[in-house]
């Protein structure tokens, strides 16, 4: 897509929901098949911090980490920005940031919620 400014811009798809409901997974399905990068913000965090997102709120605490949230999906939006097709898999609370809602409700064209049914 092209703003018109000579900006190359991207698609995006955000896939949000709870720990658990098969962002990353499905994330990485769609984007194959849709033929577009796959980021995963958690992922980008570890890759840039050199540490899990489980030892980045055992070291450093959840705020800390949320910060670190904001970064990644900036990060990933950039791929947007330079015109890259981009599905994004988010981690469970990066909703819960009202920065990051603002990123997202800017730079996504589609936004998923999944949710995972429990055992009947």
């Amino acid at each position: 897509m092209n703003t018109g400014d000579n900006q190359a811009v991207g698609k995006a798809i955000v896939l949000v929901g709870l720990m658990g409901t098969g962002k990353s997974s499905v994330g990485a399905k769609v984007a194959r098949s849709i033929d577009a990068q796959f980021i995963d913000t958690d992922d980008l965090i570890a890759q840039q911090s050199g540490r899990s997102v489980r030892e980045i709120f055992a070291q450093d605490g959840e705020a800390a980490f949320r910060d670190a949230e904001v970064a990644a999906l900036n990060k990933a939006f950039e791929a947007v920005r330079l015109g890259n097709d981009t599905v994004i898999s988010t981690g469970g609370g990066i909703v819960l940031n009202p920065i990051n809602r603002k990123l997202i409700k800017e730079n996504a064209r589609c936004v998923v919620w999944l949710d995972a049914l429990g055992e009947h």
